[in-house]
């Protein structure tokens, strides 16, 4: 691989990194200001087991830094979610 394939991987990846963080703090906003967060709570949590089964099975779940990904922004999901309930109830 020459260095402009290089990087032409790393705007990619950066560009990538770039939607996601963008994509995480719509995300943030649209569970902070739901109307019923412990509906979404509740949903959220029943979803989890499929989210896992779903990716468990793909390719890109050999890959630790995939794994690793999913993983803190599924806990990233739930984290916020719980906030959100405590939040309504406090």
């Amino acid at each position: 691989m020459d260095q402009e394939q290089v990087a032409r991987l790393e705007d990619s990846l950066a560009a990538s990194i770039g939607h996601a963080k963008a994509l995480e703090y719509a995300v943030r906003m649209l569970i902070a200001s739901h109307p019923q967060p412990e509906r979404f709570e509740a949903a959220w949590q029943a979803l989890l087991p499929e989210i896992a089964a779903t990716h468990t099975a793909l390719p890109c779940n050999d890959l630790p830094h995939f794994r690793q990904a999913l993983q803190q922004g599924l806990s990233l999901v739930s984290q916020t979610s719980r906030i959100a309930v405590q939040g309504r109830t406090a």
